[in-house]
């Protein structure tokens, strides 16, 4: 039943519109129809799209902080089956790294070391054991990339109510198995792409506000934890929304910033519906975007002086900060309007 009703809704038309791959979404769909409706007796062609999803988001991922590519490109870059090739979750953990950015947390400048000064690995899920694993190594790296999963609100189970997949259990499962799981990330992963973005443009200490309107069109009530990732100057007043059934609901997000330049984060709706008093739904996420420039001043001083004569202006700098800070001090000139003697006219007397 999950070929025919679940595996079977990947057709290369589904295909086309899957979010996160841009054209080449259309280009996968328009081969897998023509080359292997035909030619494989393996797969079918909702299987070969699956790999092909898979295969793509691992080579489309960016090299991690450590350098780390495409985990594919000791094999040409293909992927050929759910088996071996999956079994170390470094194409996982691409895919889900390539749908969910802010998950990575190395810091080239500063990586994990050991006592011994030896970088560490394994830490997190753009830092796993390298290829090629040792089967403990495997598995620990299948943990890392359950429990990045657990972090953005997902949990692979092998059924209603049962208990998360132990790392063990997925590393040593059967190639169907392991085509469930992909199956999962691939019904789950397309809602973290994000649907717009919020734009703020303001000045410095300027409260910035906007507001995503939320629906619910179920009867159920919807609830959603939300989530803030990026800079520290956007913010929400709740960290969990509730939507009665068939109502709209604003949601409201400022933004406060205390440095000029462009600012970007990301906000999350994990819905936590259990199907039963509240409704499932979909993950939403929003971009979030700030241009932030000098501003309007906080104050003005006023002094006068002759041309050429320096004057001493004294100004209060106050500490808008809860901890001690360095402030910069640059200055910029605005030369004022000068009224300019008439030329030509005649002088009235």
């Amino acid at each position: 039943s999950i070929k025919v009703f679940v595996l079977g809704r990947i057709t290369p038309k589904a295909f086309r519109s899957l979010p996160g791959m841009g054209s080449a979404a259309a280009d996968i769909s328009k081969e897998v129809n023509a080359k292997y409706m035909a030619d494989s007796t393996l797969y079918s062609s909702s299987e070969v799209l699956l790999l092909k999803w898979l295969e793509y988001h691992a080579a489309a991922c960016p090299p991690s902080a450590l350098g780390v590519g495409n985990p594919l490109d000791d094999v040409g870059g293909l992927l050929n089956s759910f088996d071996v090739q999956l079994r170390d979750g470094h194409v996982f953990a691409k895919v889900i790294l390539n749908h969910c950015p802010f998950l990575a947390t190395i810091d080239p400048n500063a990586p994990p070391t050991t006592a011994t000064g030896d970088l560490e690995e394994g830490t997190s899920i753009d830092n796993l054991y390298p290829k090629p694993c040792a089967p403990a190594a495997a598995a620990a790296n299948l943990g890392i990339v359950l429990s990045a999963l657990q972090t953005v609100g997902l949990r692979f189970t092998a059924g209603a109510g049962a208990p998360e997949l132990a790392p063990s259990e997925l590393y040593e499962c059967s190639s169907r198995e392991m085509l469930l799981f992909a199956l999962f990330l691939y019904q789950q992963l397309p809602h973290y792409i994000p649907k717009a973005t919020v734009s703020f443009t303001g000045g410095l200490h300027e409260p910035l506000a906007r507001s995503i309107e939320l629906s619910n069109p179920a009867k159920k009530q919807i609830i959603y934890d939300v989530r803030l990732e990026g800079a520290p100057c956007f913010k929400v007043a709740d960290t969990q929304v509730k939507l009665e059934g068939r109502t709209t609901l604003g949601f409201k997000i400022s933004c406060h910033a205390v440095f000029t330049g462009q600012h970007k984060g990301r906000v999350i709706f994990l819905s936590r519906g259990d199907g039963i008093g509240t409704a499932h739904a979909s993950t939403l996420v929003f971009d979030l975007a700030a241009v932030v420039d000098i501003g309007s001043p906080l104050s003005s001083v006023e002094t006068s002086s002759k041309l050429y004569i320096p004057t001493m202006i004294p100004v209060t700098v106050t500490n808008p900060f809860a901890t001690s800070a360095t402030f910069r001090v640059s200055f910029t000139e605005t030369k004022p309007m000068l009224d300019m003697p008439k030329m030509g006219g005649d002088e009235k007397k």
